[in-house]
This record gives structure tokens, C-alpha cells and sequence, in this order.
């Protein structure tokens, strides 16, 4: 038909999911102290196929704590670099990339982060979860369950964390 005289360009091909990989940890994790740790097996792996894609990188984490009401820091490493971290720390904060509080030692949570990375790599490249449950190392993060078990009406969960290679 008549376009008056203007034309159409394809729109730039940028932002499509080039690969998705996920890692599904359905077994139970504890980390104890108030230093941030490894979550065994929380990690993913993903080499970009081009420099400039964007890695985004989602949580989805099911927890909860013992010894009673905590804070729970967590932090997203790209290797072994903290990414996604707060800077502009307040008084005596913790700088996390993310936290969450707990209420008490039967419930179970669902925490959901998510972060865009700029890797600028075409290597191989692994990100895992830290986390910490602060308060002066008394209490213990559970991940994929809540802090006590004795009830049949506490439920355990599972953890994903997910890398999607998005192209520039």
C-alpha cells in the first residue's frame, strides 16, 4: 500500500534470550556465623557468546532461619567479585545485594532478586550466592526449610538461580 513516503526499519535485533541455564538445588543448606559463606551448590555457569550480551541473572530462594528472629544478608558474586552491592551504607548496615528478615524458627520464606550483569566476556563465567544471617553469629540461615522441623505442617522448598544470556 501507499506509506506516504516513509519507510520501516527492522527494529535493532537486541534483547533476545540467546541460552538459559539453570541450577535447581532441592537439598537443605545451613550457614552459620555472621560472615557471608558459600551456599554449596548455589552457583551457575553460563559462557556468553558475544562480549556484549547482558547476563540476567534471577533468584528465586526458599529459606528460613534458627535461634529466632534474624536479619539474613546475601550477596551475588560474579566469580570471585561482588556484584550488585550496595554502597551508600548507613551507619553500622552491612552492604548486601540483597537481605530479608525472619520472623521466628517455623516459618518459611520465598525470597525473588533479580540483577542485569555486564560480564564483557565471552569466557565461561560462574555466579553463586553468599549468605549471612547477621546477628552476631546466633542464629543459622536454612536454606530450602524453615528452622525447626517438627511439625507436619512446615513445608521445605526448593532454589533455583538462573542466568539468561540476553543479546546487545
Amino acid at each position: 500500500g501507499n506509506t506516504g513516503g516513509m519507510t520501516w526499519e527492522e527494529p535493532a535485533g537486541g534483547g533476545k534470550v540467546l541460552q538459559v541455564v539453570q541450577t535447581l538445588k532441592t537439598d537443605t543448606e545451613s550457614v552459620s556465623g555472621s560472615s557471608f559463606t558459600d551456599v554449596s551448590g548455589l552457583n551457575v555457569a553460563i559462557t556468553p557468546s558475544a562480549s556484549n550480551s547482558k547476563i540476567l541473572i534471577t533468584l528465586s530462594m526458599t529459606y528460613g532461619t534458627s535461634g529466632g528472629a534474624s536479619f539474613v544478608a546475601g550477596k551475588l558474586l560474579r566469580g570471585s567479585t561482588v556484584i550488585g552491592l550496595a554502597t551508600d551504607i548507613q551507619g553500622s548496615c552491612t552492604a548486601a545485594s540483597f537481605g530479608m528478615n525472619t520472623q521466628e524458627d517455623a516459618q518459611t520464606y520465598n525470597l525473588n532478586y533479580t540483577f542485569l550483569d555486564s560480564p564483557s566476556t565471552t569466557n565461561e563465567t560462574t555466579y553463586k550466592i553468599q549468605m549471612s544471617p547477621q546477628r552476631n553469629g546466633s542464629r543459622t540461615f536454612r536454606l530450602n526449610r524453615p528452622g525447626t522441623t517438627s511439625d507436619s505442617n512446615r513445608f521445605q522448598g526448593t532454589t533455583t538461580l538462573t542466568a539468561m544470556e540476553i543479546s546487545a
